[in-house]
Order: C-alpha cells, then structure tokens, then sequence
C-alpha cells in the first residue's frame, strides 16, 4: 500500500515540508512487530530550495580559516542531570549520570536494538512544565519503514510522576509551523484518528507493559459483557480503553529511553463531545472524601483537577454537578433505597466488570482516582479504568507490592463508598463473572500471551539499555528504578496474582502449559550518499524463530535453546559503480559489502556508503583541520569541524581526542564513524577524500585523568591504519583550551510553595566542579549559625545559562531546585542557600560552594482583614463572596473557606480555593500583601445550616497544601454568619374558587432543613377549615431577596386548598407550616398570615319612592360558591313586606373597583347588584332597610348568606 510521510527541510530561516512516499504494511495482531501509523490526508508539498553553503577560504599552510557552517551540539538533557553523548549518526558513545562516565561498548552503525518504533525531538524545551507547552519539530520513525515528520507542542503529563527523573509528556503533532493544522494520526488499535497523544514514561513499571496491556485485557472483558449492545461503550473507538506501541524517545539528541506512544482520555476516545452538557467523562484525581462519595461533590471539586477533571463536558455546570451526585445517592443509599437508586443510575454488568478486572490485575490506584465515571444523553453511569501502570506488584514509586495481597481489603481500605456498596451487593456476581471469564479472558495463557507479544516487541537489549540509562536513579529513598523483569519471573508474578485471586474466590482453575511462540529479526541496512545527492538503501533482514513454555503449575519458562531461521546470512552486496568517484565506508575503499552469517544475538546495522572523488591533486602533502565548534558540556567536549589529508586513503581511522599537555594524559577519545558532508572543504582543498573531511562527535572526557580545573587541553584530529586509533597515524594538534576558573550562580527563587515547603530555584554553574559529581542544595540559619537543612539535587537544563556562559562545562545543567519542609524552620530568621558541588556523596570531602544572600520570610508587618459581601444558602448550596488581605500571603500560598459551627465547636466543612482580584479592596489596602488578589467568590456545596445554631465562616491562608490547612503556619479571618432562625413568607393571591382557596405565593424558613414538608392550612375564626402539603418551586426573587435564609429559592407555591364553606366565618388566616411529619401535624414551625374578610358588600344607592325603592350595590362572600340565586328583602320596621328574586340583568354585573379592593373574596368582579322592589303597603313613617341575599333555594328561604343596608327613616 502507498502511503506518504513527510519530512522538514530549512529554506533560509524557514522550515518547510515535503512529501516522501514510502510502503507500509498493516498488520491485524494484538501487538503487532510491525505498527502502522494511519494519518490524514497528505500536506500540500512545499518546493525545495538548495541551501547555500559558505565556502572555506585556502591559506597557506600557516593560518587557518573558519568554516562558517556550524553544526549544531548532539547533546541534551531530560530535565534532571542525565546527559548522554552520541555521534553523528545518533549511535550511543557514552552517558553520564551525577557526573559519573559510563563508557558503553563501540556501537558503530548500529540501530536501535529489535527495530523497535522511534520518535526524535527537537526543539527548545526551557522552562517546560505541566502548563508551560513548547514548541518542537518531531519525527515519528515506525518499525515498518513508515516516517511521520511534522511540528508540534510538548509539556509534561501527569501529577505524581512528575517528581520522577523521567518525565511523561503530552505531544501534538501539527502539519505547519503556525500550528493551525492538525496532523491526526491512527495509533493501531485505537480505533479514531488524533493529534494528540501521551508519551508514558512508565518509569515505576519496569517492563513498560502494564498501561496498553491492561487496557487490551479491559477492552476483551468489555467486548463479552452481555449487555453490550445496549451499552454506550459499544460505540467507543476500542471500547473506551487507550492504545499505545512501545517507542525509543530521543530529545535533542539524548537519549530518553523506552517510552509507549499512546492516546489518552480525550472526548473522542470516549466517542463524545466536550460541547454537549449531556456528554459527561468525569475522573478521580486524588484522595479526598468526595472521590470516595463520602461528601456530595461541588464545582469547587474541579477547580485545577483539585478533586476530579472532566474530560467532558469541557465547562462543568451544576446540572452535571447534579448528576454525578447521582453517585453519591447511589453510595450513601439506605439499605432500602439501595436496590432501587443502583438500577436507576448506574450500568450493572460495567461496574461488575471494573471489579472484576481490578480484582484480577490488583488495581488498587483505581479504586479513588484513574476510575471514569461515563454518561452519554442521560444514560445509565458506566465504570471504566485508565492508567494502569501501578497494577499486579507495581508500586507508585517503583517499588514492588505483594501481588498475594488481599484485594477485598484493598477495596474497603480505599473508602470508595461507591464501590464498596455495588461489591457487597454483588460479590457472588462478581465471582461468578471472574469465574467466566478465568476461561477466556483473564486465562494464564491469554494474560501471557499478551505480555509477551509487549515484551518481544521491545527486546530484551532495549531494556537493558534503558536500564543503563535510568538504573543510577534510585535517589535517597524517593523513588526507585526497577530493572526490568525477566519473562521467567513477569509470567510468575502474573500467575501468582491469577492464583490468588482464585483462592480468595474458592475457584479452582486447572494448571497448563502455555506455548510462546518468538519471533525476532536483524536488519542489514546499507545507505548509499550518492554525489548527486540522492540517497537510496538497501535491507537486507533475517528472521529467527522460536517457541517457549511456561508452566503454571511450576512457574518454570523453558525456552528453545536454539533459534532458527529458513535464511541465516545477509547476502553479498556489490557497490554500484559511479565513474569517477570510489565508494568509501569509515573512509576505507570498498567494492563490495561482504556476505555475513547473521546470528541471533546480533543488533541491527546500517552501513553509510559515501563517493568520493577519485579527482585530487595525489602531489599534495597537507596535513590542516579547522574546528568549528569546541564546546565543553557535562564532562564531554562537543567538537565539530574538518580535517584534511591524503594519508587518509592509508590510515582510514579516524579520531578526535582530548588530551591533558598539562598531566600529560589523554582524557578521552571517540571514533568518527560517521564522517559530515563538506563540499567547501573540497572546494577549497582538492585532498583525497575532502569531501568527507568533517566531523560532528561528542567526546567524554574521564575526569580522574584530570589534574585540576585549570590544566591545558587540546583536541587532536588523528588519522591511523589501526582499528583501535593507534599503529601509524597521522594528527593534528589543534590549539590549546584553557578552561574558565570562574564561580557563577544566582538564586531565581527562594520562597514558601503551595505544599509547605519552602523552594529555593536557581543556577550554578563552574568549571571547578569538574571532579565534583554531587550537587548539594544547603540551607543554613544565619541567626543560629546552624545548617538546618541539605538535599542533595538532580540539575537540570538551563540553556539560558549556557548562552551567556558557554565555556563552563556544567552552564547548560546548572538548574536547581531544592524543597525544605517547613516544619521546624524559623522564618523569623534569616535563612541562607548555599549551593554545593562535592566529590563526596555526603557533601562533604572537597568542595565548591556559592553562598546567596540571606533572606528573612517573615513579613515584617502582619496585617490581617477581611469582609464578607455576601452569604447565600437560598439553594441549599453555601455561596460566599468577599475578601481577606493579609501580609502572610507572601508564605501562606494556600486558601482555604471553612465553615464551622460556634454552638458545638465543630468543622462542618472546608474547601480550598482560588482567590480573585479585588482593585477595589487594592485601592484601600495598597500596603497589604495580597490586596489586589484578595477576593473570593465561591460555591461551597450542599450545607445544612441548623436552626438556631451560630455559625462562622474563617478565610484561612495556609502555607499547607492538605486537609483544612491547619498544619504549619496559618493566618485566619473569622467572619460571623446570620443566626439560622429566620421565616419570611408572602401571599401573593388568595381568592376563593369553585375548588377551594387559591393561593399564591412563597414561604421560606431556616427550619426547611429539619422541617422539609411544606403545609398551607386554613383557618377561619381560629379553627381550620382545610389544608394542603405543596411541593415548593423556585422563586429567584425571594432568593434574591432573602439570600440568607436556606433554600429561599425554593419556597413557591401556588395550591388550590378545598376548604370547608359550612365552618367558614367571617375572616379567613393562612397558616404556612414547615414540617417533619408527613402529616403535619408534629415537629413544625409556622407562620401565620393576616386576617381576610370572607365577606363584604355595599348599597350605593337606596331610592324610597311611595312604595317603589330603587337599589344598586354589591355583595361578595366565600360562602356563596353553591348559592346561585339572588334575592333583595324589603323590611319595614324589621320585618319582611317584600321580595324580589334577580334576574340575570340585574345581578352579577361588573365591579372592577371591588375587584381591586377584594381580590381574594370569591366572584368580587362580578358582584354588583340594582333593580326595584314594590311594597304592597305604605312605607311612610317607617324604618326601612334592604337585605341582599345568596341563596341556594329556589324561593331564597333555605342556605343563604346575607347583607343589610343601612337602615332609612322615611
């Protein structure tokens, strides 16, 4: 299949791409020997442009001329003082660790061992930090011949492994420079195509297998889970789980070591969209009691991954807030509301599977944190792990555990009420799941299987380099570097883990014999340089193969003795003829590259064919070198230059060295295996092989052969007919070095950090630590005149330092950075760093120190002041906003919110913060530390305030980073809370309707959170006539309003209360009651409204004409709901004359105005009345007054209430 990579090339200053087709083959294994990168469509190609090469200038023998192309220095650091020294062609010279040489075997021309993938940096990678990204070119080099070269950003990934020496790296890969195109790439497996990925370090897991072997196990657990089909996993590109292939990294030209290329948990893994509030992927980030659902969680649980981080949504809201509370529900349930909330939120047979397989691998750093909790469109919580390096024996600092270990002990230790719960109520579940899958999945023969199909694509040579790199590291007990396991004792540990847990479980899994079957190949690699410029190649490969054992009864691996192969020997290979020029390698005259019998303890080779031309002046006898660059780093000299001479033809061997004229001694010496292209050189010497006269090596020097720090060095370029640089030769001496004797060293910081430690950063670099290896950090208490602290300090990369102080040979790993527990420091006094290089591994014996200057932390004045702008509990969420300045600050980094209850002298909660800016508080306070950064503004949770209890919120400034930050020095501001008695209510609307009261409105009190049912009762002259329990909604005007009332913004309610009309009197009272009963009728608090009239009424006019009487008013009441009929009564003297029954036009006619004044009594807009009534007798001389009547009665005599006029004397 054709496919393109790409590859940079500089045009001028700029950096370009350019397509390159290559063949690759995908395979469909596991763990493929042979990976293959998919990636997006092809980069547009970009012309090439030749690169103008300044010429060197003849002389006469006598002065030498600067050839002004300088290569640049093959060095580079990981961050923490491992340098490494390589040739031009990236083979392995030597490496340093603490400033002691490691000499290695001579790797000329060979290749990483296994072919195993590679991935090159490049870039400057000062200051990077988990924040800080970098900017970087990268080249991808698989195992299959398939190159991947484009720009992109690094920082560092991870929390806790951050304090290891090898660090773990987030890199994204970009198609331009201005890294606006993504280059996504498929890593076999994974499933989707990607820009970003994880470079895992894996420096606790010694086989670097545990994270994509896991997750491949997970991922075969997942596909036969049973409700598979129904689940949201299905859809997830490899089930959710991370896919990676073991990589060789190399930074700047250091060699980093194994690392694995994976994806990570991004929302495509998850099949997702950050943008969707309904797209949820929440993980455990550490040990508080919320990641064990011992607490409800809040938003202050995401601020900096403090808690959780979610991957999705990208802006976590309380709605998501609210449903990952589901959990909680879920693990504080009682026993009877277990059953019935675990069916409604979470996914069974996902939780049953996470157990299992964390049962089976002993995960037990997945049991608070590296656990996903999944949701997708309001579905059903599923479980799911990542990072599974601390797994099986493996321990968070390299050191092992007992993979014997109890792990149903593990799980009730880690405190995840979650968990716990869905285990005791599913263990036989659970064991009989496992017991399943004991005969596919989570056999002894698929478990190895998979680790050793990891283990032969590594190759054991590639971890016992990695292990030469990294074994020094195992530092004053912080953390250790294991050396990786054999297959022998990798398929016990696995076998032991398995058995134990069938022992726990009581399941017998009968004991085989399971075949491994290896394959391995040694690649010929031969380069061609044409003149031209093209380059081709030729490979030649031999594959051995063979079978192994293990036996799970005996935990015996018997290996095949022998490797065998169908072709056993790289064949001969002629040299193509160019007319004119000879082929040469390492400067020898070859024609032909001769058969070999390939074996298969062999590394793989590449053999670099250059032509040179067989035109040259054969009279000359000049013998001239030029170095171009001489740069002393880490005890090894960097040295780039050329040397000409025709005795090369004869002494083909060439070396630089460096020599000590003041001892006599030579310091050090490297081969030039891979000579530099130098035109120039040619064009301006026409000598015997001019053309490849350069040379670009790093030599390390053995510092015991150095007398001091002042001795005379010079670099010798020497030709010789002697493998070993000896024999006949013929050299040139270059100038003489005298090496800087300056002391240089500055402190970047020296203050508190947010873990209550006191940090001292900074610099020193001399050439007078030469023979000092070990780096001390001191602090020294100038008041007592004591040390009172020493760490000893791994440097690091400071190419800052470099620039400005290129001849010293520590300047590019000079940093430092020391951490001193505050505990038992007087900060009152006046503390001193002192920076040390020792020779001794106490650091003591001879020295060199940089003393600082002393530094007092102890703020001189102590101002402390604060004030609360607002306290909310409307929601029954505590939100606080205000300030607190204080000078400490300057030492107490951390921030902490914590309410406490003054009645029983107890922490209700506590929460740490981020401030944020107050100009306003800045503008008063100017000469207060933290003034401008004063303010906070925080959501604190879910609270329950009690009734009556008196309650504080203290604003602490801590120099501790855990718990409340009540350890170490602490700075408190206490501020007073509102008495938790208060009730506030309001009736909106009452009227009456043909259904009962009406009511509108809202009532809040503190005693809700005791009292939690809501009653409307009715009461008419004392007694009740009705009552309602009503579910509250929220009112944001009474939460804005009364925000310190809890649960104010729940207080609505607009209920329809029937009443009782026959025990109605005259007025009505609404009693709103908060309850603990579901009745109401015990443990309430209640408030009771006004009195309302349930009746009322008016004659506006009463006209007395003879016997007519004319008549218009109104009349309303409560009562009159099943009384339709009207009737107005003439009384005389008292007693009836007359009545008159209404008729529709005369009863029931519009009043807005008693409307508006008697909303809440039944019809009041319809309550206007007129018409006239006949007396059959005289009215003269009489007391005459009216009655307006509801009735229920057709004849107005039964059921009615009524209303007189006044009375009129006529």
């Amino acid at each position: 299949m054709e496919k393109k990579h790409f590859k940079l090339y500089k045009d001028g200053k700029k950096w370009c791409v350019a397509a390159i087709t290559v063949m690759g083959v995908t395979t469909g294994i596991v763990f493929a020997d042979t990976q293959s990168i998919k990636a997006d469509t092809a980069i547009p190609q970009a012309q090439a442009q030749q690169v103008v090469v300044p010429q060197a200038t003849s002389n006469n023998n006598t002065e030498k001329q600067e050839v002004t192309v300088v290569p640049q220095a093959k060095i580079a650091d990981n961050g923490s003082g491992n340098v490494t020294s390589y040739d031009q062609n990236n083979n392995l010279q030597s490496y340093t660790v603490d400033g002691q040489l490691h000499q290695v075997e001579d790797t000329t021309q060979r290749v990483p061992a296994n072919n195993i993938s590679t991935i090159n940096i490049n870039g400057d990678l000062s200051g990077i930090s988990k924040d800080n990204l970098k900017t970087i070119n990268t080249q991808i080099n698989l195992n299959n011949g398939q190159t991947v070269i484009a720009w992109g950003t690094i920082k560092y990934q991870g929390n806790s492994t951050l304090a290891w020496p090898k660090k773990g790296y987030r890199l994204k890969i970009y198609q331009d420079e201005a890294l606006t195109k993504k280059l996504k790439l498929e890593i076999p497996g994974s499933g989707f195509k990607t820009n970003a990925f994880n470079l895992k370090a894996n420096f606790t897991d010694p086989n670097k297998s545990n994270n994509v072997v896991n997750s491949e196990l997970f991922k075969q657990i997942t596909d036969s889970r049973s409700n598979l089909k129904e689940s949201i996993v299905k859809k997830m590109p490899n089930y959710g789980q991370i896919a990676g292939i073991p990589i060789n990294l190399t930074i700047n030209g250091l060699n980093m070591g194994l690392y694995s290329l994976n994806t990570y948990h991004q929302d495509k893994l998850y099949k997702m969209n950050d943008e969707k509030a309904n797209d949820i992927a929440i993980t455990g980030e550490g040990y508080s009691p919320v990641t064990g659902f011992q607490q409800p969680v809040t938003a202050e649980n995401f601020i900096s991954d403090s808690a959780f981080s979610n991957v999705s949504p990208a802006k976590v809201t309380q709605a998501t807030i609210d449903r990952f509370n589901e959990l909680y529900q879920v693990a504080n349930a009682s026993e009877n509301n277990y059953l019935r909330l675990e069916q409604q939120y979470i996914d069974i047979p996902s939780a049953i599977d996470y157990l299992v397989f964390s049962f089976a691998i002993n995960n037990a750093d997945g049991l608070r944190k590296n656990i996903f909790y999944l949701s997708k469109d309001g579905s059903k919580w599923t479980l799911m792990p990542y990072d599974l390096d601390m797994s099986w024996a493996n321990s968070w600092d390299g050191s092992t555990t007992d993979e014997k270990a109890d792990f149903s002990q593990t799980l009730n230790n880690s405190g995840n009420k979650l968990l716990i719960n869905i285990y005791n109520h599913h263990r036989q579940d659970i064991i009989n799941r496992y017991k399943e899958l004991r005969q596919t999945v989570l056999s002894t023969g698929n478990v190895i299987t998979l680790f050793n199909q990891w283990f032969d694509i590594i190759g054991e040579k590639n971890y016992q380099i990695n292990d030469q790199l990294w074994n020094q590291y195992n530092m004053d007990g912080l953390f250790t570097h294991r050396a990786y396991l054999s297959k022998q004792e990798l398929f016990k540990q696995r076998n032991s883990r398995l058995k134990t847990v069938d022992n726990l479980w009581g399941i017998s899994t009968p004991d085989t014999v399971i075949e491994l079957p290896e394959t391995k190949s040694v690649t010929r690699t031969i380069e061609l340089n044409e003149p031209n410029g093209n380059k081709k190649a030729e490979k030649q490969v031999v594959t051995f193969k063979r079978a192994s054992h293990f036996n799970t009864a005996n935990d015996q691996l018997t290996t095949a003795s022998q490797w065998t192969t169908d072709q056993s020997v790289f064949s001969e290979y002629s040299i193509p003829v160019i007319n004119g020029y000879s082929a040469l390698v390492n400067n020898r005259l070859i024609t032909k590259i001769d058969s070999l019998q390939a074996n298969s303890n062999m590394d793989s080779s590449i053999i670099k064919v250059n032509y040179v031309s067989d035109s040259f002046d054969k009279n000359q006898n000049t013998n001239i070198a030029w170095l171009d660059t001489v740069q002393l780093i880490n005890n090894s000299v960097h040295v780039a230059g050329w040397h000409v001479t025709n005795q090369v033809a004869t002494h083909p061997y060439h070396y630089i060295i460096v020599f000590d004229k003041t001892n006599n001694k030579e310091l050090g010496r490297v081969q030039v295996t891979a000579p530099t292209y130098r035109p120039d050189v040619k064009q301006t010497y026409d000598l015997y092989n001019a053309e490849y006269s350069g040379f670009d090596v790093t030599v390390p020097l053995n510092i015991n052969n150095l007398s001091t720090s002042s001795d005379e060095l010079v670099v010798i370029s020497r030709y010789s007919n002697n493998i070993n640089g000896e024999g006949d030769y013929t050299e040139y001496w270059n100038s003489s070095i005298k090496l800087d004797q300056s002391n240089n060293s500055a402190l970047d910081s020296f203050n508190t950090s947010a873990d209550n430690t006191l940090r001292v950063t900074g610099w020193h670099a001399t050439n007078l630590a030469l023979t000092k290896p070990y780096h001390f950090v001191i602090l020294f208490d100038q008041t007592t005149g004591r040390e009172v602290g020493r760490q000893r300090v791994l440097n690091s990369v400071r190419a800052d330092v470099q620039k400005v102080l290129p001849n010293i040979d520590n300047s590019l790993l000079s940093g430092f950075t020391a951490d001193f527990d505050l505990n038992g420091l007087d900060l009152s006094h006046n503390l001193q760093a002192i920076s040390r290089y020792s020779d001794d591994m106490n650091g003591e014996g001879n020295y060199v120190d940089s003393w600082f200057n002393p530094v007092k932390l102890m703020p001189s004045k102590q101002q402390n002041i604060g004030y609360l702008d607002s306290f909310n509990v409307s929601d029954g969420q505590l939100q606080v906003s205000g300030w607190h300045a204080a000078d400490m600050t300057s030492l107490e980094k951390n921030h902490y919110l914590i309410l406490f209850d003054n009645t029983t002298n107890t922490q209700i909660l506590s929460q740490k913060v981020g401030n944020v800016m107050r100009s306003d508080v800045a503008q008063v306070y100017s000469n207060i530390q933290n003034a401008n950064w004063a303010g906070f503004n925080v959501n604190l949770g879910k609270v329950t305030l009690l009734p009556g209890h008196s309650y504080s919120l203290v604003s602490r400034y801590s120099i501790a980073s855990v718990g409340n930050g009540d350890s170490g020095l602490y700075t408190d501001y206490w501020f007073t809370l509102p008495q938790q008695n208060q009730q506030a209510y309001s009736i909106d609307n009452v009227f009456m309707t043909k259904d009962g009261l009406h009511l509108t409105g809202w009532m809040a009190s503190d005693y809700f959170v005791i009292a939690p049912n809501a009653y409307l009762i009715i009461l008419s002259n004392g007694q009740e006539i009705g009552r309602q329990k009503v579910s509250l909604t929220d009112r944001t005007d009474v939460a804005n309003v009364y925000p310190t009332i809890s649960n104010s913004l729940h207080s609505g309610f607009d209920s329809v209360v029937k009443v009782d009309t026959d025990r109605m009197g005259d007025t009505l009272q609404v009693l709103l009651r908060f309850t603990g009963s579901d009745d109401g009728n015990s443990n309430y608090y209640d408030q009771l409204s006004s009195a309302y009239p349930t009746n009322a009424g008016w004659f506006d006019q009463l006209i007395v004409d003879g016997q007519k009487v004319s008549f218009a008013g109104w009349h309303i009441d409560d009562r009159t709901i099943d009384k339709p009929f009207q009737y107005v009564i003439l009384l005389k003297n008292g007693s009836e004359v007359a009545r008159v029954k209404l008729n529709s036009n005369e009863q029931n006619l519009t009043r807005a105005d008693v409307k508006q004044v008697y909303p809440y009594i039944y019809n009041s807009e319809n309550a206007g009345f007129s018409g006239e009534i006949i007396s059959p007798i005289d009215l003269e001389n009489s007391n005459i007054q009216l009655i307006h009547r509801f009735t229920s009665s057709d004849d107005g005599n039964s059921n009615y209430v009524d209303y007189y006029s006044p009375v009129i004397k006529k």
